[in-house]
Order: structure tokens, then C-alpha cells, then sequence
């Protein structure tokens, strides 16, 4: 994976990826410019730290297949795992879950400003809404109608 200065065509830095991480699945910053990123099918997860060429932090226990990521207001992060069939959360810095919401096929995640969370369901068709620090137990809605096979989210102002 590279990285290019904005408005420059120059090569800034290539990432190394950790054994286990092939950085195509998804990339997310947090609120300090850590750069995550999910390693797709079979892979895990990596962090790196402003200007660093390898990870900081890998090894996410509980991570297989990780398509997807996202943070809350607390900064932690929310990793979509679509072999799993689940969204596994880990506090800021640990490699250890939180909780774990257990989910059909998840293949889009993304937390509005009140803190719900959102998650794409590709074969059922469906975004299901969990308030903040809920369980699979606690969907606070399913969006179905005019949804199919979604993968992708994203708000607006």
C-alpha cells in the first residue's frame, strides 16, 4: 500500500503489511490519524501509527475476515467480519473484544453522530441500527424496504 502527499503525484511511503494482512479490504483513521486497516478474506487487521511504515498493532483477536471498520465517539473500533458473521468492538489501543454483535453477512458499517450504529447486512437485505453500546439483542430498527444486497453506508449533513 502506498501513501502520497495531498496534491502530489510523488511516492510519500510504501506500508508494510504484517503477516496475515494484505491491506485491500477497507482503511479507516481514527480521531489521532492512526490508520486502520481490515486485510479482507482470510486476513486480519493492522494499525499504523502518523508517518510510520508498520504496524503498531496487529494480532486483533477474534478477526478473520474483516471487510469493514468504523469508530465511535469513544474511539473504538468496530470491525465487520463477513465469515464470522459478526462485528466484533475493541476498546481504543487493545487487540481484545469488547462485545461482539452477531450478525448475518456484514458487510458495511457506520456510526452516526448519536453514536448508533449502523450495519449492513448483504444477503438479508437489511441495515440493522443498534443504539450506542448495545447488543444484537437491543436493534433499535432494520431498514429493509428499498434495500437490497447493500454494501455501503454513508450519511449525510
Amino acid at each position: 500500500m502506498t501513501v502520497y502527499a495531498r496534491g502530489s503525484t510523488s511516492l510519500l511511503r510504501s506500508l508494510s503489511p504484517p503477516t496475515g494482512v494484505d491491506l485491500r479490504a477497507a482503511l479507516v483513521f481514527d480521531r489521532f490519524d492512526n490508520l486502520y486497516v481490515a486485510g479482507g478474506e482470510d486476513a486480519g487487521l493492522a494499525v499504523y501509527a502518523p508517518g510510520s511504515t508498520s504496524p503498531f498493532l496487529t494480532n486483533f483477536v477474534g478477526v478473520n475476515s474483516a471487510v469493514a471498520l468504523a469508530f465511535d465517539r469513544s474511539q473504538n473500533v468496530y470491525v465487520a467480519d463477513y465469515d464470522e458473521f459478526e462485528v466484533t468492538v475493541y476498546a481504543p489501543g487493545s487487540t481484545s473484544v469488547l462485545r461482539t454483535l452477531f450478525v448475518d453477512f456484514p458487510s458495511a458499517l457506520a456510526v452516526d453522530r448519536i453514536g448508533d450504529l449502523y450495519v449492513a447486512e448483504q444477503f438479508d437485505s437489511a441495515v440493522k441500527v443498534y443504539g450506542p453500546g448495545a447488543s444484537e439483542e437491543n436493534v433499535l430498527r432494520t431498514i429493509s424496504q428499498g434495500v437490497s444486497n447493500p454494501t455501503a453506508l454513508a450519511f449525510g449533513s
